[in-house]
């Protein structure tokens, strides 16, 4: 479980200009099996949250089903779900009768379910839908929706890296889990009563797949504020009918309306308030805000869902672009199915201005969740999972800004992002198409504390993964600094660090590590150039971005941890321990932040 209460408050503080960092992760040998609690070594990280996580592999699997686990280093550059699952590890349901068994050890009713879980792509792509049951004490409770309409990705046939070949046919497929919830049918699971997922006769998958579920017991919808406007109002409409991977086709296009209410705030001062219910912005436009508040009844409640045409033709800006607003308590969700442009991929929420605030926002299949920049905003107390690409950005070039000063984020919970879960990404300038340079200013007085990310960078998280900490200790990364080259391209022979040299490696097993040890420093008239280093822009940033690096202090840089390949001993060359890594580190992690700052000799 996740629910801690944590008896100090922890925080890491990036000052001065900062590359992109985003937060590394545990290796398999960490946390081969999960267990239902947290014990009290780990109960001072990570995000505390509402609801508790029982992983499959800590439940009791009945009727023959099994627990699967990624017991050895991969061998290929391509995905599992077993390497892209929470731990590593799941359960998998192949027959009728095949169960995964809990209790509930929370001390509270459960009355909301959260299902980590994939089931079988269709024939021909796609996905498909099914249901799963759900036991309460040995008793059937009711039938949970599920589908694969918004996972399998394929990578083979040449197709290696892509985001968006649904051909089963290509073959080697990745993001194998989604995400569904729904609140419990009848009286809420008691404290100490069993629950099961199982698969019946009635149930049309193939086989299931679970990794995780979250419990909670949600408190009542929030009323409507005082001065506020609501976007029924205006004629939002809201529909009910589940969307399961897809978009109702039934469904009332509440776009213009909720815009117009939008307006109709900004003009009167008011909080925009979405009511309980599922309102549609349908098409490729979004919604533009500016100095208001727009508020929910609770994530569980309040929910704008996007439906783009797919194949969808045209670049998408974000469902919100957002302006020194407050958003808090209410569902993003939307009908994309791959990472791009022809999936109907665009971001959540993107962000920028003066003392802006995230605080309670739930986030499903989108581009990201969070691109943000501006001074003095703050994203808390939310949710991302399931996203294609980054889970939190924050930046300084979202919305065109050109600052990201004394940015926020924190108390967030993270899980299956197809890129990073949460990034600082300082651009230095960008090269213009005409050639011509377009400079920012680099970020400062940037924290990031008290975060849980799980299983991130499902798309190739094992080629991101430079930087590695013990077991238990916060991980990041410079992800775009001196020791990063960009994906699909050839790892250059380069001279190390002076300060992080290693010295007498000595191989300990291919999921074991050992923390280098600082070498002498080399004078500085002796220190190598080296040149910017730059790749495509994200999310509507079309052209070439050129990040600020940290600052090359001893007292400030990072630990570097390596995986020597099964039967090597002794130094490597820094291009020969990179593609190790690529071979021998999992795509997708588990970690919890608990953002220590470490210095070389702690």
């Amino acid at each position: 479980m996740l629910t801690i209460r944590r008896p100090r408050q922890l925080a890491v503080t990036v000052v001065a200009a900062v590359g992109a960092l985003c937060v590394s992760a545990l290796p398999a040998a960490a946390i081969h099996k999960s267990p239902p609690a947290r014990t009290a070594a780990s109960a001072a990280v990570g995000a505390t949250t509402p609801f508790s996580v029982y992983e499959a592999e800590g439940g009791t699997p009945g009727g023959g089903a099994a627990v699967r686990s990624l017991t050895s280093a991969p061998t290929t550059q391509y995905s599992s779900a077993a390497l892209e699952a929470s731990g590593h590890s799941y359960v998998h349901l192949g027959g009728t009768g095949q169960s995964v068994r809990w209790t509930n050890t929370t001390g509270q009713p459960i009355s909301f379910l959260n299902v980590r879980a994939g089931i079988p792509d269709s024939a021909s792509g796609g996905g498909t839908t099914a249901t799963l049951n759900l036991y309460v004490n040995g008793v059937f409770r009711q039938a949970l929706n599920l589908n694969s309409r918004q996972s399998w990705v394929y990578e083979g046939n040449d197709n290696y890296n892509t985001s968006d070949n649904q051909n089963p046919a290509d073959g080697d497929p990745r993001v194998f889990w989604d995400e569904s919830h729904t609140f419990v049918t009848g009286s809420p699971i008691p404290a100490g009563a069993t629950f099961a997922l199982q698969q019946d006769s009635g149930n049309s998958a193939a086989s299931y797949d679970v990794d995780s579920v979250d419990v909670e017991n949600p408190p009542a919808p929030r009323p409507q504020p005082a001065d506020s406007i609501s976007i029924t109002s205006c004629g939002a409409v809201s529909d009910d009918t589940p969307t399961n991977g897809a978009a109702d086709s039934r469904a009332v296009d509440s776009r213009a309306a909720i815009q117009t209410c939008i307006d109709q705030a900004q003009q009167q001062g008011k909080t925009l308030w979405i009511p309980q219910g599922t309102f549609y912005v349908k098409g490729t436009a979004g919604l533009t805000a500016q100095g208001i508040t727009i508020a929910g009844a609770g994530l569980w409640y309040s929910t704008v869902y996007r439906d783009v045409p797919v194949p969808n033709t045209t670049p998408l800006a974000a469902l919100f672009d957002l302006t020194s607003c407050t958003v808090r308590d209410f569902h993003i969700d939307a009908n994309a199915v791959s990472r791009s442009t022809v999936g109907g991929d665009g971001g959540a929420m993107d962000t920028t201005g003066t003392n802006w605030l995230a605080d309670g926002i739930w986030t499903q299949h989108t581009m990201s969740g969070f691109w943000a920049s501006g001074t003095g905003g703050t994203v808390e107390n939310s949710r991302l999972t399931s996203i294609w690409a980054d889970g939190i950005n924050v930046n300084n070039v979202s919305l065109n800004a050109d600052t990201g000063n004394n940015l926020t984020v924190t108390n967030n919970f993270v899980r299956g992002t197809g890129d990073d879960a949460i990034a600082i990404n300082s651009v230095a300038y960008n090269t213009n198409s005409d050639g011509s340079q377009t400079h920012y200013n680099p970020m400062t007085d940037i924290t990031v504390s008290n975060n849980t990310s799980i299983a991130p960078l499902g798309r190739q998280g094992h080629r991101d993964l430079r930087r590695q900490r013990p077991p238990g200790e916060e991980q990041l990364h410079q992800r775009h600094g001196p020791l990063y080259r960009p994906r699909r391209r050839p790892l250059r022979r380069q001279r190390q660090r002076p300060a992080l040299r290693d010295r007498h490696r000595q191989h300990r097993g291919p999921l074991r590590r050992q923390r280098l040890q600082p070498g002498p420093t080399r004078p500085a008239h002796r220190q190598r150039r080296r040149r910017p280093e730059h790749r495509d822009g994200r999310q509507g940033h079309g052209h070439r971005q050129h990040r600020h690096r940290l600052p090359l202090r001893r007292d400030r840089l990072l630990h570097l941890d390596q995986h020597p390949a099964p039967g090597q001993h002794g130094q490597q060359s820094r291009a020969q321990r990179h593609r190790r890594l690529a071979a021998v580190l999992p795509r997708t992690h588990r970690f919890r932040d608990d953002n220590r700052q470490h210095r070389h000799g702690t």
